[in-house]
C-alpha cells in the first residue's frame, strides 16, 4: 500500500489479502512477467501490501531473495505470514537498503499513492545496483478502468464527497500522466525509460456478493455499512454497469489498464 493517507485498518488487511487477489494477483504476475526475473536476483517490493507481488517474485527467486517493505504493520504480517519473505516496516523514501544492494525493485500500484513520489523513485535509484531495474505500475486513467471509475462514482452518489474524493487522484494523471511519470524515473536517474500500457480482463464473482467484501477492504468500510439497505443496493446496481456480465451468469469480468513504466540504473 501506499503512504498518502490510503490505509486500512482493524481486520481490514486480511480482508484486502482475501477479496483484492481477485484483481491484484493477476496484475502483480503479470508485472513479475515483464521484471524478466531470474533465479539468482534479489527483488525489493516497495509498498508491498499482503504481497501480492512478493509471492510472483518468490515462485522464480525463492523467499530469501525477496523483501516486502510497507508504512502498514497489518499488511506486512500478512505478507509475511502468506509468502515467507523478509518484511521491513519502513517508507518508499527510506527502505533502510544499502546503496546498490538490489537488482530488482517492483512497486504494484503504490507510487501514485507516496506523499512524495520524486523521493521514492529516488531511492528506488539508490538501491538498485548497476544495470539493476525497475517497475512501477499505476493504474491509467480511469476512463479506461471501468471497474475503478464504478466504485468512485457509486460511494460518491451515497457517502460524503470527501469520504472518496482521494480516490480520484490514484491513476497516472496524479503524476502528470505518462510524461510525468517517464520525467519523474528520469530525474530519479533512472536511464533507458520505458512506459507501456496493458490491459486485463478478469474474472471476478457477481457484484452482488464481491462489492460488499471488497469495500470491507477499504477506509469507508464502516461508512458503507451504515448505508440503507436500499442504498446498498443502489451501489450495487451502479457497480453491475461497471462490469460485463458473463455468459454463464456466475460471475462479472472487469476490465482494467495499467501503465508500467521501467527503468535502469546505469
Amino acid at each position: 500500500m501506499g503512504e498518502s493517507g490510503y490505509q486500512v485498518s482493524g481486520n481490514a488487511a486480511e480482508n484486502y489479502e482475501r477479496v483484492a487477489s481477485a484483481f491484484m494477483m493477476p496484475w502483480a504476475q503479470h508485472l513479475v512477467e515483464q521484471a524478466r526475473l531470474t533465479g539468482d536476483e534479489h527483488v525489493l517490493d516497495v509498498a508491498c501490501g499482503t504481497g501480492f507481488v512478493a509471492r510472483a517474485a518468490v515462485a522464480i527467486v525463492g523467499a530469501d531473495r525477496v523483501v516486502g517493505v510497507d508504512v502498514n504493520p497489518m499488511m506486512l504480517a500478512v505478507a509475511e505470514a502468506v509468502t515467507g519473505i523478509e518484511v521491513r516496516e519502513r517508507p518508499a523514501d527510506d527502505t533502510g537498503f544499502d546503496d546498490g544492494s538490489v537488482d530488482v525493485v517492483l512497486c504494484q500500484q503504490g507510487l501514485q499513492y507516496f506523499s512524495s513520489p520524486a523521493a521514492a523513485a529516488g531511492e528506488v535509484r539508490r538501491c538498485l545496483r548497476e544495470g539493476g531495474r525497475a517497475l512501477f505500475s499505476v493504474w491509467a486513467p480511469f476512463a479506461e478502468n471501468p471497474f475503478i471509475a464504478g466504485q468512485i462514482d457509486a460511494l460518491e452518489e451515497h457517502l460524503t464527497a470527501d469520504a472518496v474524493a482521494g480516490f480520484r487522484a490514484t491513476n497516472v494523471d496524479a503524476l502528470g500522466g505518462e510524461a510525468g511519470v517517464e520525467r519523474l524515473l528520469q530525474d530519479a536517474g533512472l536511464v533507458d525509460v520505458e512506459l507501456t500500457k496493458h490491459q486485463l480482463r478478469i474474472d471476478l464473482p457477481p457484484m452482488e456478493q464481491f462489492f460488499p467484501e471488497l469495500i470491507s477492504a477499504t477506509p469507508w468500510a464502516s461508512a458503507y455499512a451504515d448505508l440503507s439497505d436500499s442504498e446498498r443496493q443502489a451501489v450495487i446496481a451502479r457497480m453491475d454497469h461497471s462490469v460485463t456480465q458473463r455468459s454463464d451468469r456466475k460471475g462479472t469480468t472487469a476490465t482494467m489498464t495499467a501503465v508500467v513504466a521501467e527503468g535502469r540504473a546505469d
